[in-house]
Parts: C-alpha cells; structure tokens; sequence
C-alpha cells in the first residue's frame, strides 16, 4: 500500500489536458472494523488483523459482486465502489442491501475468530451519487504538503490489483461519510437516494420496501441545505423483534431505543419527504438517468409514473 507522489504539484494543476473525466452513477460500500482503538492498544496482532479484514471484505464482495472496486482505505475502514453500468442484469441491484448485510456478519465472524475477542465488530454503509471521476497513473499524494488545498479537496485511492487511482467529484458524495456515524451493528445504514430509488423502481415480488425503516430525522453539515435527512436502515426482519439488538443496545443508542419503541417510519414515507422538499423532480430525473444507462442495454429500470412519456 506504500505509494509514491514523483511529480510536483505545479505540473498537476498544469497537467488538465491529461486528467480524463467522465460522469457515471455509482453505488459506494463503507466497511468499517468497530473497536479497532482499544483493540490496538490491547492486543500486538492488530498488524495482522487489520489487512486481514480489508482481504476478507474485498474478497467476499468480489465474490457475490465481481464488478467492485476497492476505492480506498481509511484507517479501519474500506471504501469501495462500483458503477451501474457495469451490472449484468438490473435486478441485481435489488440484491445489494442483502448481500452487504450477509458479508457483515460474515466478516465479523471471521475477524473475531482471528483476533480472539468478541469486542470487534463491523459497521456498513451504502450510498448511490453521480458523480465523475477523475483518472491518472501519473501521480498519487502520499507524500504531497498536508497543508496544501489541492491534497485536501481530493481522495485518491491507495493502488489495488491493476486500478487505477480515481478520485470521485460531485454533490453527493459526502452524503455516504454523513451517514455512517449511524450505522449500527446487524444494521445497515443506506442514503435516502439509494433507499428511494430501490422503493420507486422495484420489480414484482421485492419485498425490499419491508426491509427497510426510517429510523430517524438528522441535520447533517452539508448536506440538503441543512433540512432534516432521514436515516434509513435495513434489516432483513422488521417483523421479529429485538430486530438483532442486544440487550442494552436501547441504553446506548438513541436510535435502537426509537426502532424498540417502534417510533419510526415505513420507507414509502420518502414520497412525502421529497415532495415537501420539493426534490421529486430532482429524484425522477436521477432515476431517469439511471434507466438511461441501461445496464449493458439490458432491461432496464422501471420508471416512476411521473417519468414516462
């Protein structure tokens, strides 16, 4: 993972005419390893435990999506991405909050069987945003002034495989790092984007929408000019309670003592959500654009009523 930045600045910022841009709607993963602090501090195989589970969390995702791409490492947390385009049929996309929710626990298991304790677990996110990403194999910014604005504004991924390093612009994509400070253990925590469109478009016999409850209202900083954005988690049993808490989760968490008191809301409620923020045009035309995409000219998305001509 070790990276080497051999140009200078200057001749980056000179350097435009070599950056190659394009514009794309990708579904992004956050995986993060919890109680990796106190782990570290307490245990001398945490070198070893941490690698491990980037390995293991690339490798399981790679395995049910091969399309993926690791985006970045962040301390504890992977990051990874993958394009819509790039999906072989348009239903899989259904599958999404399923196939993270299994690896989460897949993971967790295998991280506390390596590292010999019960107090790791791991956390996950999911965001879906346009965006356009930036390309080179010219540079990286490993070594690059800490102070500089150009090293702040950008987030390059660490060298995987054969990828290239990229960097993702656009207005949503802070979105995924607001949310995931309300992931939750046997939770997953998706963008109101990604939920709504899993809500709006979905095929005959997706029960999705049952898998997945509004469990709170939140201002985030930056983020639908400060309105209240809904946190949205799924899980795959809302009928069965504890809902895979434990015991005393409703004394640590806000939200888990909401969903225990069943003070929350079913994910059709977006409709009204966006309507009163007057984001339903906004939305159709992200899923309009989705559809546009066609997975490799496949069948594509269903669109929303107010979409089609």
């Amino acid at each position: 993972m070790n990276i080497q930045f051999d140009t200078k600045l200057s001749d980056i910022l000179k350097s435009s005419e070599e950056i190659i841009e394009k514009k794309n709607i990708y579904i992004f993963f956050s995986f993060d390893l919890v109680g990796s602090t106190k782990f570290k501090t307490e245990k001398t195989n945490w070198p070893y435990v941490i690698p491990y589970f980037y390995d293991t969390v690339y490798k399981e995702l790679k395995y049910l999506i091969p399309q993926i791409k690791v985006w970045k490492y962040l301390g504890d947390e992977i990051l990874l991405y993958v394009s819509i385009c790039d999906f072989d049929s348009p239903s899989v996309i259904y599958t999404i909050p399923d196939t993270v929710y299994s690896i989460q626990l897949k993971v967790a298991e295998a991280i506390q069987k390596v590292s010999k304790t019960k107090k790791l677990d791991v956390k996950s996110t999911i965001w879906m945003a346009a965006a356009r990403t930036v390309e080179s194999k010219k540079f990286n910014l490993s070594n690059a002034p800490k102070t500089n604005r150009f090293y702040k504004n950008m987030k390059v991924k660490l060298n995987v495989e054969d990828q290239d390093q990229v960097d993702f612009l656009g207005p949503d994509m802070d979105i995924g790092f607001r949310i995931a400070k309300f992931a939750f253990h046997h939770k997953i925590v998706l963008s109101a984007d990604f939920a709504y469109f899993l809500h709006l478009t979905k095929p005959e016999n997706c029960d999705i929408d049952e898998k997945l409850q509004i469990v709170s209202f939140e201002i985030l900083k930056g983020v639908w000019n400060e309105q209240y954005y809904p946190i949205i988690w799924y899980y795959p049993d809302w009928k069965t309670k504890p809902y895979g808490f434990f015991y005393a989760d409703h004394k640590k968490n806000e939200i888990a003592e909401r969903v225990l008191s069943e003070r929350v809301e079913r994910i059709d409620k977006l409709e009204n959500v966006y309507k009163e923020l007057e984001k339903t045009d906004e939305i159709n035309k992200f899923v309009k654009e989705c559809s546009k995409m066609n997975f490799s000219k496949k069948r594509s998305f269903l669109l929303p009523l107010e979409t089609k001509k």
